[in-house]
């Protein structure tokens, strides 16, 4: 079949690769321009795998130039997977089969920009990964194929979404498969249980002493290493990019420190960080930042 793909993160690069290795023609890549000009990692990953592909960056679909340039490509079938932009209905229409995408969630739970951070943040035990059938609304389209995977309890959201997008990436050669068939089977999605996954602001990334060490692991993990939990002392914003905790019984303030180990006092329970990065220094072990930031016991974290 003649495919389009359209995504621009990380997540989206082991779809690209099975794509360009399938019997399927690509006949363009649509990938987002980052505010700094450079090369989004779909952009880079096409330029290792050495095909010749078409490249395509519109800032939006609003233009006319930019709509006639995708219906005359006329692609069987278009693929997105974190492509960033949205896509008006002239574009969803524009393909024989529709537009598919590739979404890291237990759908209809978790629609929208984070799903993989937040299913983290929340203590999700499980999430899925669906194919689905793209409308215009968010994540709202019709499931075409949804597989189960676990959320360990130490695992972070790189990782997490690193294990998702393969498992994606083979789901979506199952279904294009079954388009070409003629055995693709659609249903839409249940009306009960939807959650929406905010997109991942500052006020996220700062760790806040006033809740329970566990929800404050969670959320180490689901920033881990990018874009990254941190705390502030002596105005440096000090990133946590893995901790241990415990549940135990304290009176202390929330966040305090506890010992010389670095243990942190949370509202509930205690948080002890193992990995952390100062401001433009190496990820280092909590026994070496403490070599040349020691933070004295009882100093209180804001």
């Amino acid at each position: 079949m003649k495919v389009v793909f359209m995504g621009t993160s990380q997540f989206a690069v082991p779809a690209l690769e099975m794509l360009v290795q399938s019997s399927h023609e690509l006949a363009a890549i649509y990938t987002k321009c980052n505010a700094s000009n450079s090369k989004s990692p779909v952009y880079s990953a096409l330029e290792k795998l050495g095909a010749t592909i078409s490249v395509f960056q519109p800032r939006n679909f609003k233009s006319e130039q930019d709509v006639s340039a995708f219906q005359k490509l006329k692609p069987d079938v278009a693929v997105v997977a974190a492509y960033g932009i949205i896509l008006p209905k002239i574009i969803l229409d524009t393909p024989q089969h529709g537009v598919l995408n590739i979404h890291p969630s237990k759908l209809p739970r978790w629609r929208g920009a984070a799903p993989v951070e937040r299913a983290i943040m929340s203590g999700d035990t499980d999430t899925a990964v669906c194919i689905m059938q793209m409308d215009t609304g968010l994540d709202t389209g019709a499931i075409i194929l949804q597989e189960p995977h676990s959320i360990d309890d130490n695992i972070t959201g790189t990782v997490l979404s690193e294990s998702l997008a393969r498992q994606g990436a083979k789901m979506l050669l199952e279904v294009l498969k079954n388009i070409e068939d003629g055995r693709m089977i659609s249903s839409p999605q249940n009306t009960m249980g939807v959650t929406y996954a905010h997109k991942i602001e500052r006020e996220d990334e700062k760790i806040s002493w006033s809740k329970t060490a566990r929800i404050i692991h969670r959320t180490i993990r689901a920033l881990s290493p990018k874009p990254g939990a941190h705390f502030v002392y002596q105005d440096q914003r000090i990133k946590v990019l893995a901790a241990e905790y415990s549940d135990t019984l304290h009176d202390r303030t929330p966040g305090s420190i506890l010992s010389e180990r670095l243990e942190i006092a949370c509202i509930e329970g205690i948080l002890k960080p193992t990995l952390l990065q100062r401001e433009s220094r190496k990820v280092m072990s909590t026994a070496e930042f403490l070599m040349g930031c020691k933070i004295p016991i009882g100093t209180i974290l804001v």
